[in-house]
């Protein structure tokens, strides 16, 4: 196990301040690279490369900027695409960034270390293909609270379409568009969907439980495919913040105009990767201030680093209620 300068004078720093200081890290975490990828079709491709050095009992992550990457795919314009590094977002970035990944493509990243073992990290992973799915909304609700907030309730069954292939994961984010209305000269109601978003939390999970998964760092619900004992999963919503209605100028209830809503559903579906990685990080985030161990990470798409390299693909439902 290679001693890195910076580990050997935080090691002396540490040790001159405080004589009983003991390092608790394990050995083999001692000195470590951290790969943070995830690929989308409608994102631009870019890799977060960080190495840690243990401070005390925990690992601080330092960005790695002087690494040689290259991406490789069988459908990345001549087989692959140098990165650079970007100072704004601190990530590296394809050179050519209008290039997009596809789903059902594997792709692979390379990245040269130049220290004094010249590591090469690899890494692969497959973009899952999309599914499919619609959305019927059995029932709403709206609680108010005073004059101007209210809390809004919906019922919803998410039906999804035939399984591409298994082990499939999916990561369901709900939000409602708010909707400005307008009467014009004329009498007509003129609707324009959003820009205002008025989040929309998971309240209850009403059938196919045991396939469904709350992650305490993502927002909605997380489901396992191989898990579901039918297509169908019926959830019941609520605002997770209290949004005063949106009503356009000249709309009051008095005229009987009431704020009309679209619910926006994304439904993303996970690489096997992605869905361990999280479920790693739910279950740090559950043990931490107790004694309980984490368990070690098996890793089987990333060599000489940890971290994630998965691929994610995005469907989009918006049905309109009444609000």
């Amino acid at each position: 196990m290679r001693t890195p300068l910076l580990f050997t004078l935080l090691l002396i720093a540490l040790s001159s301040c405080r004589d009983d200081f003991e390092f608790n890290v394990p050995p083999e975490r001692a000195y470590e690279y951290n790969l943070l990828s995830e690929l989308k079709p409608q994102d631009v491709v870019s890799i977060q490369l960080l190495e840690s050095v243990p401070i005390g009992a925990e690992l601080k992550n330092i960005d790695r900027r002087d690494a040689k990457a290259m991406f490789r795919g069988y459908d990345v314009p001549n087989g692959e695409i140098e990165m650079a590094f970007n100072n704004t977002s601190e990530k590296y970035h394809l050179i050519n960034e209008d290039f997009r990944v596809s789903e059902g493509k594997e792709y692979e990243v390379s990245i040269i270390v130049p220290d004094e073992n010249m590591d090469t990290i690899v890494a692969k992973t497959r973009i899952p293909r999309s599914v499919g799915f619609s959305t019927q909304i059995l029932s709403t609700e709206k609680v108010p609270l005073d004059n101007t907030y209210s809390e809004h309730y919906m019922e919803i069954v998410l039906t999804l379409d035939d399984p591409i292939e298994l082990p499939s994961y999916y990561h369901l984010v709900s939000n409602r568009l708010i909707s400005t209305i307008s009467i014009g000269p004329s009498g007509q109601v003129d609707v324009v969907d959003g820009p205002d978003i008025s989040q929309l939390m998971v309240d209850e999970v009403l059938n196919n439980q045991n396939a469904v998964e709350k992650f305490r760092h993502l927002p909605g619900i997380v489901i396992e495919e191989s898990r579901l004992s039918s297509s169908q999963i019926r959830l019941r919503l609520k605002t997770n913040d209290l949004e005063p209605l949106k009503d356009g100028p000249g709309a009051s209830a008095s005229e009987g105009v009431d704020a009309l809503n679209r619910l926006h559903l994304e439904l993303h579906t996970w690489s096997p990767e992605l869905y361990e990685y999280h479920k790693w990080v739910d279950g740090r985030l559950s043990n931490q201030g107790s004694n309980l161990p984490t368990a070690a990470r098996d890793i089987s798409n990333i060599s000489k680093a940890s971290g994630v390299f998965g691929g994610a693909s995005r469907r989009i439902d918006t049905p309109r209620f009444q609000g």
